[in-house]
């Protein structure tokens, strides 16, 4: 079970180091004028990377920076069962 900083740090919203990183890589392809490639790299291979750290992890996200969004709303759980 995760120790009770762990769990706090994970309920942070904007200043958790996922947002923050996105924010980073959003104004990298947003400066160089292809803020699309920024979701298709990075982005997208989201849900992947989760399954492949762990197949008890669940990752949940409705937006993103690169896609409009004001901050990437990840939302790491357990898997029901696991």
């Amino acid at each position: 079970m995760a120790s009770a900083s762990l769990r706090r740090r994970l309920q942070l919203q904007d200043t958790t180091w996922p947002n923050r990183l996105s924010r980073i890589y959003a104004e990298f392809y947003r400066d160089l004028g292809l803020p699309e490639l920024g979701y298709l790299f990075h982005c997208n291979r989201d849900f992947a990377m989760v399954e492949g750290f762990s197949s008890n992890l669940k990752l949940q996200r409705t937006q993103t920076i690169m896609e409009g969004g004001t901050h990437c709303d990840f939302r790491f759980t357990r898997k029901t069962g696991s």
